[in-house]
């Protein structure tokens, strides 16, 4: 699957639900029918409010009208995209997945006030821009787009997730596909933190099962990541678990002759393989594995790996910066030695609904993992001891 298609199908996905009115709100003799919608991991649910009001409106009371969610008791946070919920929350990722339905008595202690939609618009727009900002250092792109522009990017979410307007209506930004050259800054992640309280289950399909949850097991925090930091050592979604989150790791670590390296200014004509064997020869390694190449920005990041020479002696030559190559000369910039790594025991890590190796770099992350608002969602799992 090329990153393209990845991305297409992040884009399509979404989580059957279904929606059941509370029972203390229902004002008929007879309760309604639930309400059943794919909701696409990438939106937000509160835009399902106008669609659910006209499900269940016959059976309110009068009055004024307030739409929010709960999962088993827990009020959903409305500016936490639908995906994230699920992952974080779903105890056995039974599907549809059972909401609940609440026009009245809006939890303000718990959740961020939400008037109607352009309340979510507006905090999608706050996280772009802080998005451009950590990204590029400048939030004037997102600032700088029309009104028209904003509206048509808006509903490319709130109207099912179209990933063609969605592309069209970002073009001007720095980080569309349209201007593949712009280099990223940090990466932004939005990081969710659980401390898991979780008990062993009998299905051997589920593992261990969720106890009831709060918010206050839960930390949220949004941080700026060099997506490529020799010195730091920030260059995968490993070492940037490892910085942030030292205690993940189990304590035995095992450094190898492997090494983490991007590649820039790749010409357009040249294809993986050979580059991959340009690489090989150049630093004279046994191996190029997990190679990643971007024809339209003309980078590439691999992991090399030597049977003969040390890791020193690697970093060594690639500290020199440039591969001469029969059609190009290219520039090696060292992300970060490879530290094979373990997670502790019942410790789980998930984007997008997925578990991905540690070695995947963080800026591979950002262009093709992130969501609309350009941030990355990062779930962590934490045994309670650890906490």
């Amino acid at each position: 699957m090329t990153d393209k298609e990845l991305r297409n199908e992040l884009w399509t996905g979404a989580i059957p639900i279904r929606l059941t009115l509370v029972d203390n709100e229902i004002a008929t003799m007879s309760p309604p029918e639930q309400m059943y919608v794919m909701a696409p991991r990438m939106g937000y649910l509160q835009t399902l409010a106008t669609q659910a009001y006209e499900h269940f409106q016959e059976f309110l009371p009068p009055g004024d009208t307030r739409f929010w969610l709960d999962y088993e008791g827990l009020p959903l946070k409305w500016s936490i995209p639908t995906g994230v919920l699920y992952d974080l929350l779903a105890k056995k990722r039974d599907l549809p997945w059972e909401l609940t339905v609440h026009f009245r008595t809006f939890p303000d202690e718990v959740l961020l006030k939400c008037n109607d939609s352009q309340t979510v618009r507006a905090h999608f727009y706050n996280s772009l821009k802080e998005a451009m900002y950590i990204m590029y250092g400048s939030a004037g792109s997102v600032m700088q787009l029309s009104q028209q522009v904003q509206t048509q990017l808006w509903k490319s979410i709130e109207d099912g997730m179209d990933m063609e307007t969605y592309d069209t209506s970002t073009s001007t930004l720095p980080s569309s596909t349209t201007q593949p050259n712009k280099s990223i800054r940090a990466v932004p992640v939005r990081m969710y933190l659980m401390g898991d309280k979780r008990v062993a289950s009998d299905d051997p399909q589920v593992g261990f099962a969720s106890m009831s949850m709060t918010w206050d097991h839960i930390v949220c925090s949004s941080r700026p990541v060099p997506s490529v930091d020799a010195v730091n050592g920030c260059g995968s979604l490993g070492n940037l678990l490892q910085k942030v989150l030292p205690e993940l790791f189990a304590a035995e670590e095992k450094e190898t002759n492997e090494v983490n390296v991007s590649v820039s200014q790749v010409p357009s004509s040249m294809d993986a393989d050979t580059l991959a064997d340009a690489i090989r020869t150049h630093l004279s390694v046994t191996s190029v594995e997990g190679m990643v190449l971007d024809t339209a920005r003309g980078t590439a990041s691999m992991t090399v790996k030597s049977m003969h020479r040390s890791r020193d002696e690697i970093c060594q030559q690639i500290s020199e910066g440039a591969c001469e190559l029969e059609l190009a000369t290219c520039k090696l910039l060292l992300e970060s030695p490879v530290v094979e790594q373990t997670l502790v025991s019942q410790a789980e890590v998930w984007i997008q609904g997925m578990q991905l190796p540690l070695s995947t770099p963080l800026e591979w992350l950002c262009t093709n993992l992130r969501h609309p608002d350009c941030f990355v969602h990062l779930i962590v799992r934490m045994p309670c001891r650890l906490l």
